[in-house]
């Protein structure tokens, strides 16, 4: 990423969502961003809170997971 696709001075992509942030992960140490909360509206988890995210350095690959989940595996950095 260079500095025109980036916001906030983290390296973080300028169209992620409010509320985005920076994280370590836990177990291995990598920086992922959090670019966004969302809501499951898949049938049996219906309003189950979940964050979007990637790799820092890889930013097409994107991820959800569970909120409470993502808190417990990812350290703000």
């Amino acid at each position: 990423m260079d500095d025109a696709d980036t916001k906030g001075g983290q390296g973080l992509p300028a169209w992620a969502g409010e509320g985005a942030g920076l994280y370590r992960n836990k177990k291995n140490g990598k920086l992922y961003v959090l670019l966004s909360k969302a809501v499951d509206c898949t049938n049996e988890r219906d309003g189950l809170p979940v964050v979007v995210y990637c790799p820092r350095d890889d930013p097409a690959f994107v991820s959800v997971r569970e909120e409470r989940e993502f808190l417990a595996k990812f350290d703000p950095a």
